[in-house]
């Protein structure tokens, strides 16, 4: 029984780490691809947080060097998210159970 138990929990949490992924690839992206299209206010660091990043380095960076902070900064997101995602599972399923 608890063998079912620990595939049922690891289950979880492989899809709760995978939805947590993809929230922290696809936010990045879609705010990377409306900031060209509308001026975004502060609350977009809620949303992505690892965008500090780039306003650490700032903007006369080579295209190259931006391009790596981008690619840091959206993995930084995704391992954020993921690990968030993992967390709100376990409390949710120990809520469930009590």
């Amino acid at each position: 029984m608890k063998s079912r138990h620990a595939a049922a929990l690891a289950s979880k949490d492989a899809k709760a780490v995978t939805a947590g992924a993809l929230l922290g690839l696809l936010i990045p992206v879609g705010v990377h691809l409306t900031m060209h299209l509308y001026p975004l206010g502060n609350w977009i660091l809620w949303l992505w947080p690892s965008l500090v990043l780039l306003l650490v380095f700032g903007v006369p960076a080579p295209v190259a060097d931006m391009r790596l902070i981008f690619a840091i900064s959206v993995g930084i997101n995704i391992v954020l998210y993921a690990v968030l995602a993992w967390f709100a599972m376990m409390v949710f399923d120990t809520a469930k159970r009590l």
